[in-house]
């Protein structure tokens, strides 16, 4: 087998003073053409989060000095899984959904094309 020689840099996409991150193997954080990064954002990561966290839902505009986008929050996350962010397959260049609580009941939501017009949620 041939050995293989080609590395890539580790390039950080956000920066402080809150974390962020992506979650579960099964998910790809880019939408379809590459330019928006979804991800999670917290204050804390040095703890397991407890009942009443909040984290922050958004998109981070890697052709845009790597804006954070905020979309939304959420109270159903954890480390590994975090909410099940993700890109809706049928429309994977504006369309997410992520789990939340409802109720005190887990579910999801699908809040339909994001942000409107592209761009315009709040920003960090």
């Amino acid at each position: 087998m041939p050995k293989i020689e080609h590395f890539l840099d580790a390039v950080p996409m956000t920066q402080g003073p809150k974390f962020h991150w992506f979650g579960y193997y099964d998910k790809f954080p880019w939408d379809i053409t590459g330019r928006y990064l979804l991800s999670l954002e917290i204050d804390f990561m040095d703890r397991v989060p407890v009942p009443g966290d909040v984290a922050g839902i958004g998109m981070i505009d890697l052709q845009d000095g790597n804006k954070w986008i905020a979309l939304a929050e959420t109270e159903a996350f954890n480390w590994q899984q975090s909410t099940h962010l993700q890109w809706m397959p049928t429309a994977p260049d504006r369309e997410i959904i992520y789990n939340h609580l409802a109720g005190g009941r887990s579910a999801s939501t699908f809040p339909g094309s994001i942000p409107p017009a592209r761009g315009t949620g709040t920003t960090t």
